[in-house]
């Protein structure tokens, strides 16, 4: 998913993120990068979701609490 979303393919991203998720739900980094991708097309409601999930998954992930701050504070 991440090469997909740097070569500007964001909807190809999200889909293979969403696929790495199906195959394992407790990858905390495919949770962030579909956040990511989400958020940078404007889903912040869907984004916000995954967000969450990558920094229960990894607490310790300061990227994934620190865009889930800015994701709220984008929703107001």
């Amino acid at each position: 998913g991440l090469a997909l979303g740097l070569a500007g393919d964001r909807d190809g991203a999200i889909t293979a993120e969403r696929r790495a998720i199906a195959l394992d739900p407790r990858h905390a980094q495919a949770h962030y990068n579909l956040a990511c991708d989400l958020q940078a097309g404007n889903r912040v409601v869907d984004a916000l979701e995954h967000y969450r999930q990558a920094t229960r998954l990894a607490p310790g992930h300061v990227d994934a609490w620190n865009n889930l701050a800015q994701a709220l504070v984008a929703q107001g």
